[in-house]
């Protein structure tokens, strides 16, 4: 049976962890909104890249202690559905698009630490290779994130998302002014946490504040 069924402390840890979430955000619903969304996206940006790459290598981990370590390719594919099957259920049900269908280098960093993790277990150890392969997967989401990293797609979504913060109706929302400026960053803040995007680059939001 699964693990959680035979040890109650993965249930009772997730369910602490998520009763404090809910507790921290009920009694601070200003961590949503303005300056502080960007800085409750970046945290939760990094707890993900963790927690892709834990699972990505516990994944694979359980394979080999299962026997099926000589069979790469299963090693690989069960490593990375392990990674990124729990947030494709997590942002099913909270109504939002999965990181892997909008962002493709998400399901690509848990590629790479699994194919690390297997094919270097060998020379450097299982040890070894589990903790480096867990650090490159957590490397390769926070570069990707903070240099907008994508693969190459058949439409381009730059144009759209130019279209969308330069349309008129937006800036004329806000009113001319000191607090104009202000204004807008809280808005294009608000509009990056429903991440409709893949990614968006920092240098078209200068540009637009």
């Amino acid at each position: 049976p699964p693990s959680l069924f035979i040890n109650p402390i993965y249930v009772i840890m997730a369910f602490v962890t998520v009763l404090v979430l809910f507790l921290i955000i009920r009694f601070n619903q200003h961590i949503l909104t303005g300056p502080y969304i960007v800085i409750y996206e970046r945290i939760m940006n990094i707890f993900d890249a963790v927690g892709l790459a834990a699972f990505t290598v516990t994944g694979i981990d359980t394979a080999m202690m299962a026997g099926y370590g000589d069979y790469r390719f299963l090693s690989i594919f069960l490593g990375v559905l392990t990674g990124v099957g729990g947030g494709v259920l997590r942002d099913i049900m909270a109504g939002q698009t999965p990181y892997i269908l909008k962002k493709h280098v998400y399901a690509c960093a848990s590629l790479a630490g699994a194919l690390f993790y297997v094919y270097l277990s060998d020379f450097l150890g299982e040890s070894i290779s589990m903790v480096a392969a867990a650090f490159l997967v957590v490397l390769i989401r926070l570069l990707a994130t903070r240099y907008c990293w994508d693969l190459p797609k058949a439409t381009s979504d730059r144009c759209i998302k130019n279209a969308y913060l330069s349309n008129a109706s937006i800036k004329n929302a806000f009113p001319s002014g000191r607090n104009s400026s202000h204004g807008k960053r809280i808005f294009i803040f608000q509009y990056l946490h429903f991440r409709h995007w893949p990614a968006v680059c920092r240098k078209s939001l200068r540009h637009f504040c």
